[in-house]
């Protein structure tokens, strides 16, 4: 099942820049399904940048799980298991997005797991270089 609620809607336009005189524009996306809730934040700054927000969770109703890492001298991981494993995961995320020009977009994303169950613990940083076509 899946529930999106969304609190508070941009005002500008395509090509207008929100004035620095007018309260930043958030927008909050709230979804769930079975097990796992996601919530976005975005707020426009302006008509060209954009920083977000988000949080995930997951939680499995599975009691599998994968074991320990293997050490010397013992296997340690029920590979065999995997298909049934109860993953749970909360992960967290903040970035965002910068229009260089009207077909140019560069974003920044920085994720980490703050809490998990069989899941790889990770911190990452994720880029992304959009080019528009205009088609």
């Amino acid at each position: 099942m899946h529930l999106p609620c969304i609190l508070g809607v941009a005002s500008a336009t395509e090509g207008e820049e929100t004035s620095r005189s007018r309260s930043v524009q958030p927008l909050l996306t709230i979804s769930t399904s079975s097990g796992k809730a996601n919530l976005d934040g975005h707020w426009i700054v302006t008509s060209r940048l954009v920083p977000s927000l988000r949080y995930y969770i997951q939680d499995s109703t599975g009691d599998v799980d994968i074991g320990p890492p293997p050490g010397p001298g013992k296997h340690g991981t029920y590979w065999h298991l995997f298909p049934e494993v109860a993953e749970d995961v909360e992960r967290a995320s903040v970035g965002g997005t910068l229009s260089v020009t009207d077909r140019i977009n560069v974003g920044v994303h920085r994720f980490q797991v703050l809490d998990s169950r069989n899941t790889a613990e990770f911190d990452a940083l994720g880029g992304t270089l959009t080019y528009n076509f205009g088609l």
